[in-house]
């Protein structure tokens, strides 16, 4: 699955998600955004593979939903874990 479009996909799912949530959650959302509009990469890898409670936090408030199998996430955890 091309970047882009898992990009395009998860800022799509934002406000969706910025309206179901508050507090924290929101934060979390927000902070999604910023990473997404950014092109973070460094730091969506961090959050994706952080063993902290914060990316812990960030993967349960994800925006990701809907956009990639688990075959899709795995291997790409795969490749980002290879390349680092």
């Amino acid at each position: 699955m091309e970047p882009v479009f898992v990009i395009v996909r998860a800022l799509q799912n934002v406000p969706r998600k910025r309206d179901l949530t508050s507090g924290g959650a929101r934060d979390a959302i927000d902070r999604w955004e910023a990473l997404l509009r950014n092109c973070d990469f460094e730091g969506l890898q961090r959050v994706f593979l952080g063993e902290d409670d914060d990316s812990r936090m960030m993967r349960r408030n994800t925006v990701f939903q809907g956009i990639l199998t688990i075959q899709e996430r795995e291997q790409i955890l795969a490749g980002i874990s290879d390349s680092s």
